[in-house]
């Protein structure tokens, strides 16, 4: 995962997890150096993996300019060996995305991931810019052009107070639009000022429990032309195969990430000091990949999740969840999951449909 532009962005969303103050991010270069992103590309295109996904997420990605962009894309050309499968996947919040962007994403196959909450109403509530303008218009333009450009691309949609309540019109929203590719991740901030340790806007466990049973019930009848991420990953599991998604896999070791200034951590959500792998003007990307601090990463989720998880009927499609929804962002023993009871309600509502669709999806792959 390339941050370029690390956490700079064109929005102030109420809700970002990644806003600079925060994570201490501030005195990282607005843009990373051509010559730095070189060398990132270069020592992972010359890895054994066969496969490489490269992701561009930020901040705002765009804020990089098409242009800088482009020229990231033929330096993996030129990287590439005879037989390397290379995909990348752009993170946009839309605003800046216009024809010269979809010429880039067009030419180079690139998926592109727009972040869309839902109608007008319920996006402008926390996607606002600086002036405190909502969002929802760019977005929506943003998605037209990638439909009439022929680009592939899916919503990413944060659960939050804003439409928590609200499954059924978000999907059928999503639907009315055309759009068959869809992921949400619930809002989860912690707060230590509020007296259920959350934000304001981040969503209950109980919340998010009946949003995915009433987003299951919409989506159960087109499960095989509508792709969302969090069940079809889950349906994989109940058919016996990887979940290729690692909010439910039981380790956390299918990527890390660079800020702008070559700093390598083990997870977007954890840029903080137990977690970094050094930076990649100093350490090789191989040393880094194969040390014990990533190790011990990928460990980390069977370390701090519940014993109850080890007896759970459920653990196999749950995998112990994501860590981030864990008390804190850091080492922190004892303590489940904060969406366990959330993930408990889903399964079990949704169980007896999942293995129906796992069996017809074992029945085209034998």
């Amino acid at each position: 995962m390339l941050k370029p532009v690390s956490a700079r962005c064109n929005l102030n969303c109420t809700y970002c997890y990644y806003s600079a103050p925060a994570e201490g991010l501030t005195d990282l270069p607005p843009l990373m150096s051509p010559a730095l992103l070189e060398d990132i590309l270069k020592q992972a295109l010359e890895l054994s993996y066969p496969r490489v996904f490269f992701g561009w997420q930020g901040g705002e990605p765009t804020l990089m300019g098409a242009g800088y962009f482009r020229k990231a894309l033929e330096a993996e050309k030129r990287f590439a060996r005879a037989g390397h499968v290379i995909a990348n996947g752009l993170q946009t919040n839309g605003i800046l995305f216009d024809q010269a962007w979809a010429a880039v994403c067009r030419d180079y196959n690139v998926l592109v991931g727009l972040s869309i909450d839902g109608p007008a109403e319920v996006h402008n509530t926390y996607r606002k810019d600086a002036n405190g303008q909502g969002a929802w218009a760019s977005a929506m333009r943003a998605s037209q052009i990638l439909k009439e450009q022929g680009i592939a691309f899916s919503i990413l949609c944060v659960v939050s107070q804003a439409n928590v309540r609200k499954a059924k019109e978000i999907y059928r929203f999503f639907r009315s639009e055309g759009f068959t590719g869809l992921q949400f991740i619930p809002c989860i901030e912690p707060d230590s000022t509020s007296p259920t340790g959350i934000s304001p806007e981040s969503v209950s466990a109980g919340q998010y429990g009946e949003f995915l049973c009433e987003l299951f019930d919409c989506w159960q009848s087109e499960w095989d032309s509508i792709y969302i991420r969090l069940f079809h990953a889950i349906m994989r599991t109940y058919a016996g195969l990887e979940s290729g998604f690692c909010n439910v896999s039981p380790r956390c070791d299918n990527a890390v990430f660079f800020e702008s200034s070559g700093d390598c951590y083990t997870c977007d959500f954890f840029p903080v000091e137990d977690w970094h792998l050094g930076n990649i003007a100093d350490v090789p990307l191989a040393e880094m990949l194969y040390s014990d601090k990533l190790k011990e990463f990928t460990q980390l989720k069977r370390k701090l999740r519940g014993k109850e998880c080890d007896n759970c009927r459920w653990e196999f499609a749950c995998g112990g969840g994501c860590l981030r929804s864990y008390p804190l962002r850091v080492r922190h023993d004892g303590h489940p999951n904060f969406f366990c009871s959330a993930m408990k309600t889903f399964l079990s509502h949704a169980h007896t449909r999942l293995q129906a669709m796992a069996d017809r999806v074992e029945a085209w792959v034998g």
